[in-house]
Parts: structure tokens; sequence; C-alpha cells
């Protein structure tokens, strides 16, 4: 209730043809506005677009996460920040991403589903997702060359029952879940060096991090801020490993082809960090990519072919796999977002064998989106059907910090569900960011 009250109700400027006199509140007034606008740099609350280099990613990278946080957004309620304990907060993090050159962020998701069919008789869930994330520049510059410490460290539970949204997808009969808010407590999801040569055209990363940051990427892959779906998440149709034990480089060849590949551990654990495993058992996921790239490109916005291979995992029992990806992101000149992907996987690791999905973002009110999303596969399990997915999202921006996203997804012939051709699931999502 108290970030409502500092952070939903916008400042009202009152203008008239003859100004008032000024009065003790009006001054006050406006130096309070002033010490909000000292707070923001251009387009940021906190600064944060000027110093974190989120460059080489996807939009759901830490350091992407961090710009995109800290934008000023054209909200329902008002553009400026609230009170001075607001702006106070701004200026606080902008103070000390200058003097140590930590830049953060603090964000809470809360997800409600409900299924018109599950397996488990039991048709709804929810799932909330608290996380602290930052950028601990250490060497360098931010932009040419230098390293930051990226780390995160979060907390996923289910709501009112031990179903999470995730298994509430999977129990409708989907090969791909409705969500990806999962039931797996406290931990450390990405804790890694990231480093950057040459003006910034080289950079490796090396430590514990989501493959799925880097691989295959588009410009719509964040399930806390865009779909819902598995469909619009990392392709279906290659086996991201959990978060892992990883090395990732990619490299700058002109103005807009690069290069890029990782090596990871295959068998990762959500939120634990074990960099010992991977010699243990050296079951390894790499995967190779070649694209192309516009200039001031947004994050995941390039065209790309992938390639992957995945070892066999004795003790998971899957079965040696490879594949390829090609995905094209594209940002009109009117912030209409657009992805196109297409999969094929050899082998049972993926959770498709063949994956096409295409979806949109188009601007609506102010900052607000309109989201749409299609999918179709096919399992490696040709015993199995075909399934095509729907999707349908608005994402309002409440105020700066508020974010309310109402969802409906439909499935068409489930891969798992032959009592049912037609499943729906309709979800709620709120994220507060600070």
């Amino acid at each position: 209730m108290l970030a409502l009250l500092l952070y939903a109700v916008p400042i009202q400027a009152q203008m008239s043809d003859t100004p008032p006199e000024p009065t003790k509140e009006t001054a006050d007034a406006a130096k309070e506005a002033s010490e909000a606008a000292e707070a923001m740099v251009k387009d940021s609350k906190s600064g944060y677009s000027d110093s974190v280099n989120s460059a080489g990613g996807g939009s759901k990278t830490v350091s992407a996460e961090l710009v995109d946080g800290d934008r000023i957004f054209d909200a329902v309620f008002g553009r400026k920040l609230v009170g001075k304990l607001g702006s106070d907060y701004y200026r606080f993090k902008k103070s000390v991403n200058e003097r140590t050159g930590i830049a953060f962020n603090v964000d809470y998701s809360v997800l409600a589903s409900r299924a018109s069919f599950s397996s488990t008789d039991d048709e709804d869930a929810a799932s909330s997702v608290f996380r602290v994330y930052g950028a601990w520049h250490v060497l360098g510059d931010h932009f040419n060359s230098g390293g930051s410490l990226i780390f995160k460290y979060e907390h996923r539970g289910a709501i009112n029952g031990p179903q999470s949204p995730r298994d509430l997808g999977f129990n409708t009969g989907s090969a791909l879940s409705t969500a990806n808010y999962k039931d797996s407590g406290w931990g450390w999801t990405d804790m890694y060096v990231k480093s950057y040569l040459f003006g910034g055209r080289m950079g490796f990363l090396v430590g514990h991090m989501d493959p799925g940051d880097w691989a295959d990427q588009h410009v719509l892959l964040n399930a806390w801020t865009n779909l819902l779906n598995d469909s619009f998440y990392n392709n279906p149709a290659e086996a991201i490993p959990k978060r892992t034990f990883s090395f990732v480089t990619r490299l700058d060849l002109g103005e807009h082809w690069y290069a890029g590949a990782g090596v990871h551990d295959s068998n990762g654990k959500d939120n634990h960090i074990d960099f010992g495993q991977v010699w243990d058992t050296p079951e390894l996921f790499t995967w190779a990519e070649f694209g192309y790239k516009r200039s001031n490109a947004a994050f995941g916005e390039t065209t790309h072919l992938h390639y992957w291979h995945q070892d066999q995992r004795v003790e998971a029992g899957v079965m040696e796999s490879w594949g390829l990806t090609f995905s094209s992101s594209y940002v009109s000149d009117y912030h209409v977002q657009t992805i196109l992907r297409v999969g094929y996987s050899e082998g049972d690791a993926a959770q498709m064998r063949r994956f096409v999905g295409v979806a949109t973002s188009l601007p609506a009110r102010g900052s607000d989106r309109v989201l749409f999303g299609a999918g179709w596969g096919s399992p490696p399990d040709k015993s199995l059907r075909d399934q095509t997915t729907l999707e349908i999202m608005y994402r309002a921006q409440l105020t700066q910090n508020i974010v309310v996203s109402p969802d409906l997804q439909v499935t068409f012939n489930p891969s798992f569900n032959d009592q049912k051709d037609t499943v729906y699931v309709y979800g709620l999502r709120f994220r507060f960011t600070f």
C-alpha cells in the first residue's frame, strides 16, 4: 500500500495565463519537481541507460532488465515520480552507481491462472516471483573495454497450494507450458562475469547463468514483461538447459554481422550454483550462431541461424540430440515489434521436433502494449498429435512501477490430452518494479 501511495499518483502541474503569486506550497512543489527531474537522466530514472552495458544479449538478461526497468514510462496515472521519498530513492540508486559501479533493481511479480481443464481437477494456480538483480562494474569503462559482475537472487513460490502456473500448463495436457512461474524457492540464479574488449566488439561471459539469456534470442523473449507461453519463450525445438555453469562469447563482424557460441553444463539446476558438477559429469550443451543486426538494434533484434547440440544425459535418460533454429526480429519506426521463429530437432531432448511461431507487440495508449502470438509444434514422439497455440495479452502500464497484464491462451489439440481438443487458460499478471 505504501508503494501505491508513493508511486501511483502523478504530480499535477497547475498552469494558467497569469502565474499566481509564489507561496510556500508552490515553492515546495517546485523544489520537489526539481528533485524528481534531477533523479532522471534522459529516459532513465536512475541514469542506467548511460552506465549499464546491455549489448549482446536478449531482453531478459540482467543488464537489459536493468535498463528497461529504469525507463520513464508514459503511464496511465502519469509520467512523473511522486513525492520526495520517491525521487530520493532513485537519486540514491544513481548515487550508488556513480560511487561504487553497482546498478540494481528489485521486482515482484504475481501470476494467477485458471484453466478450462486440468488432469488433476485443480484448475487454478498462482505463483509469485521476487527478484533482486544487478551489475557491479569493476573494470574499465562501461561500453568499450571493461568488465562487470552480474548477479541475481530470487524466490519463486506457488500461492494457495502446491500447483504453480507452470505445473497447471502441463496439467492441461499441453506439450508446452502456459507460464514460466514455478515453485523453486530461494536461490542464486545468476552469478557470472561479463567482459568486453576491442571497443565492445567482442564479449565473453563465464559463470552461473541461464543459457536462454544468450542463445537464440528474439525481441519479445521475456516472460515477465511479454507473452507467457513456452511457444514464445526459448525455442521449443531447442533443449535449453536450466541455469548452469557456462561460457559464452560473441564477436561483431563489422557493423551488422555477428557470431556467437556457448558451452554449458547440460545438467543445470534452478537456484543452485555448482561449478564442480560439469567436471564430475561432463555432459555438455553447446551452440553456435551467425546473424545480422540492425544499427542501434533493440534487445534481441536480430535475424540469425542457430545450431545446438546436447550430449547424451545418462542419469536423466535423455539421448544425444541436436537441432537448427532460425529467428528473425524486427522493430519498426512505429515501435511495432514482430518475431518469426522456426525450429527442427533430432532426438528426444527438446519439447518439439518441429516448431513454427510468430508474435507481435503493438503500441497502445501511452506505454501500454497489445501482444498476439501463434505457434504450431510437433512433439518428438510421433504418436502424439501436433498442437497449436494462440495467445493474446494487454500490458497496461498503470504507474512508473506497476504493470497489469490480462492474458488469454488457447491450445488446440494439446499433445498429451486425448479428452479435449481445445483448452483455455486465463491469466492475470501483476508486476511491481523498484
